[in-house]
């Protein structure tokens, strides 16, 4: 679903980028912002999840934790 979203953001922004160049300020202006910030945040979304993926290492050994050597 984000990946559409995304896809529609940048659809949003170039039909921005089309009614600026027909002359229509009013409305290219907010409807360019909109389509960046649906994009941008389901962009920020995709990625917050995929770096919650990655594994976690585990801590180094502390000085309590590690074996110790035989006398």
């Amino acid at each position: 679903m984000r990946y559409i979203l995304i896809l529609l953001g940048i659809v949003t922004v170039a039909l921005g980028v089309v009614l600026a160049r027909e002359g229509m300020w009013w409305i290219a202006v907010p409807d360019a912002c909109f389509g960046g910030g649906v994009g941008w945040l389901a962009w920020v979304s995709l990625r917050e999840e995929h770096h919650g993926r990655r594994a976690i290492p585990a801590p180094p050994a502390t000085a309590d934790q590690a074996p110790r050597r035989a006398a």
